[in-house]
């Protein structure tokens, strides 16, 4: 069974000459998995973004069991809209509360500069609160083309697994077989339902 894709995507440099996106690829996902659907939400507020969050906790949406953040991060925060305004800062617990009891076998990626160089606690905290199967991101700043080929392969990986947690073992299982070396260069880290931090 298919994991469609939900995507929030923010403005990455601010200047409308360079409209950088993730979007291609779901596109070269979507030719090796036909049938695959995502949604794509460009974001540019934070009222957008708390727009956009909410929409995916509500039925219509329950079988886009992924969903995917691309903005610029730090440790703990992702940045969405003007990084100068206190709104532009959003917090992991602020996403948790927004999501919480929402994500039973769901799988939230964070495709952003070291937004999982979090604490063990809050890490913990966010799993507990979500319910997600597995979280997985970045602690460390990342190179834009590298990380894209990181995650062609591993929503692949989340193609082929049961979202259960035996198959989000398996997901890790397959990273650190194939994907090691480049999944240690960008930071990677897979935080499983049971809520200990993994990296591959």
């Amino acid at each position: 069974m298919l994991k469609n894709i939900y995507c929030l995507e923010g403005d990455w440099w601010n200047d409308p000459k360079r409209p950088s996106t993730v979007r291609p690829i779901f596109d070269l996902l979507a030719q090796a998995y036909p049938n695959l659907r995502y949604v794509h939400r460009s974001i540019g507020t934070r009222e957008e973004f708390d727009h956009a969050l909410d929409c995916w906790t509500q039925k219509k949406y329950a079988d886009f069991p992924i969903l995917y953040f691309a903005f610029h991060g730090n440790p703990n925060i992702l940045y969405v809209g003007d990084r100068r305004h206190r709104k532009g800062k959003v917090a992991l617990e602020e996403i948790s509360e927004a999501l919480a009891g929402h994500c039973h076998n769901r799988v939230i990626h964070f495709g952003s500069c070291k937004t999982l160089q979090s604490s063990p606690d809050a890490l913990r905290s966010f799993m507990k609160q979500t319910r997600a199967l597995a979280v997985s991101g970045y602690r460390l700043d990342i190179n834009w083309l590298l990380s894209a080929s990181f995650e062609v392969y591993l929503l692949g990986v989340i193609q082929e697994s049961p979202l259960n947690l035996r198959g989000a073992t398996q997901m890790l299982e397959r990273i650190r077989e194939v994907s090691r070396p480049l999944a240690h260069q960008l930071g990677f880290r897979m935080l499983l339902r049971e809520g200990r931090p993994r990296a591959s």
